[in-house]
Formats: C-alpha cells, structure tokens, sequence
C-alpha cells in the first residue's frame, strides 16, 4: 500500500477479471489501484466527501458497477465507471448525521453471485455506538433489483430495527441470504428478505461480524463472531458447531473468505491476531502473518482465481499475499 499506510480501512473488493484492480475504503473514503496495491488514487470525488466511510462492494459481473456506503448519513452510491464518478442511489430518510444520535449507514452491501442485479444493504449505526455496546435500533436490510439504481425496505418485523454487521448470499440463489447482526444472531431469508428466521442453534455468541457461504455446497456455511471465533453450520444454518481450532479463544472474527478454487481453504481475519488459515472446511486452523505489520485486520479479499489474498488493515493500509505455488 505505497501513498496509503496508516489507512484506517473498513472494506477491500477486488473485480472479478483482474486480480491487482482492488478498491478499498475507509475513513479516508474510496480509493483504487490498477496495479496490486503498489499504488493508489484517491476516488472521494463529488457527492462521496463525506467524513467517514462503511463498505464497497463491486458487480461480480460487471467490474465497472461499484457500490459504497458512507457511516453517518444513511447513504449508498453507485458508480457505473469504476470509480470515476458517483450518485446517490438512496439516502435513508430517518438518518440525521447531525445528531449523533442518528446516525447510520449502511456497514454491509453483497451483491447476489447468481443474478448481480439483486443487490441486499445491511443498515448500522455508527461504527462507535456499536463497538462502545450501545446497539440501539437501526433500519434492517434493503434491496435493489436493478443492480443498485433504485432501493426499498427487504425486511419484516424480526429484522426491520436491527444493526447488520455482514450480508452473505447463496451463490446458486439470490432470494436466500443470510444477515449477521449485533444482537440477533444470524438471520435468514428464503425469499429474498420479505420474511427472516433466526438461525442461532449452537452459537454461544450473539454479535456476528462476518459470514461466508460454500460456492461448491451452499447448505456449509461459516460465521465469525465477536470474541469467539468461528463456527460452521452444515445445514443451511440451522445448527452450528465451533470451528476454531487454532484460533485464539477471544478471537473477533471480522471476515471469512473461501478460496474459489478449493472450498476446504479459507482464510478469517481477527481484530486482534491477524489472519488465519484453515485447509480442512474450519476443522484447524493457523496463523499466517508474515509481513504484517499490525494484526489488526479488519477486512480480506480473495481474487477469483485463488491466487492472491489482500488484506485491509485498522491503521497500517492494506498487504498482499501471493498464494499461488512458490508465492509468499
């Protein structure tokens, strides 16, 4: 991350045809590198100024379509250029980024692999009012249709006032997707977020930060939660077995990726001690932090060849990992 350590970062996304094009974003706002990272140009052109910044989320089809989301005002933007320029796709209504007290954004956007005009958002309060344990009520999950152009509320009355931490959708349908909140649990939809079930059986931990569905078998999926590492269902989510082996006990999960190319591979980051690797489905896994220069991290990114892992960091700008035979 040459031009860009000591980056505060929330969101890393890479596109989907060329593995070293990686958007990222942070207190900073929206930055882009066309060359893996080894330089960046800033994208906070007008209307993305604002002060602080939650998630990015690039078009698995088409890598010109980014969304971003800002912390205070409740607002998503859509860029149909890469970056380039912006609009304002939706601001919530309730949202008054001049009362801290009202303050939201919208901290997790996923778009459906299968059909990528179906985009889901996951609304949040502010990052601090969440990590101070102050959840109060948010707005739940929203959904486009049209690949993030228009907007409308996707949730009933057990999601509607919850803070969304994570969105994951099922790889082969996009009307089931999974919601992490602060206090419920993990919430699930089969119809595209007009109704939720809760889906908690065997999680100790009610705060889930990150989530990832298996592209090869969609009914294994994995969670990680706050200070408690990670667990995996093998049944759509309905039951859940610890699957931390490894890991430090406490560790605050705050992504899961699955490597494309082989689904018993996937890598989780903690808050506080860095990146993990498992190569058994989550059975064990290990540490990986050669060449980081924090364990703070807060988000991960794998290309979609499997080749390459970036990591986005909580103060020291983003790293990246060759995982291709012989690589670092």
């Amino acid at each position: 991350s040459q031009g860009y350590t000591g980056a505060q970062l929330r969101d890393i996304a890479i596109t989907p045809d060329d593995s070293r094009a990686v958007y990222v974003i942070g207190r900073t706002g929206p930055f882009r590198s066309a060359a893996g990272g080894a330089d960046w140009g800033g994208l906070n052109f007008e209307p993305a100024t604002f002060a602080e910044w939650y998630a990015l989320e690039i078009d698995p089809s088409d890598a010109e379509r980014v969304l971003i989301s800002d912390e205070h005002q409740g607002v998503l933007l859509l860029s149909l250029d890469g970056g380039d320029t912006w609009r304002i796709a939706f601001r919530h209504p309730s949202v008054n980024a001049g009362d801290f007290r009202q303050r939201h954004g919208f901290k997790a956007i996923a778009f459906a692999p299968s059909a990528p005009a179906i985009v889901y958002a996951g609304a949040c309060r502010e990052g601090r009012n969440i990590d101070d344990g102050f959840a109060d009520p948010s707005f739940g999950v929203y959904k486009s249709t049209d690949g993030g152009v228009t907007w409308r509320a996707a949730s009933d009355a057990l999601i509607g006032d919850q803070n969304i931490n994570v969105l994951a959708v099922d790889p082969g349908n996009a009307e089931v997707v999974y919601a992490g909140t602060v206090r419920k649990g993990l919430l699930k939809s089969v119809d595209g977020g007009a109704s939720w079930q809760a889906m908690n059986r065997g999680l100790r931990i009610l705060d889930v930060r990150a989530a990832a569905i298996d592209p090869c078998a969609p009914d294994v999926s994995y969670v990680g939660v706050e200070d408690g590492g990670v667990y995996k269902s093998v049944d759509g989510g309905a039951s859940w077995m610890a699957a931390s082996t490894g890991m430090d006990p406490q560790a605050a999960i705050r992504a899961i990726v699955i490597d494309p190319t082989d689904s018993l591979i996937l890598y989780a980051a903690d808050l506080r001690t860095g990146v993990y690797r498992s190569t058994d489905g989550a059975k064990t896994w290990v540490k990986m932090n050669d060449g980081l220069r924090t364990r703070a991290v807060k988000a991960l990114a794998i290309s979609s060849d499997g080749k390459v892992l970036y990591a986005a960091t909580e103060g020291e700008g983003v790293f990246r990992l060759d995982l291709s035979p012989g690589g670092g």
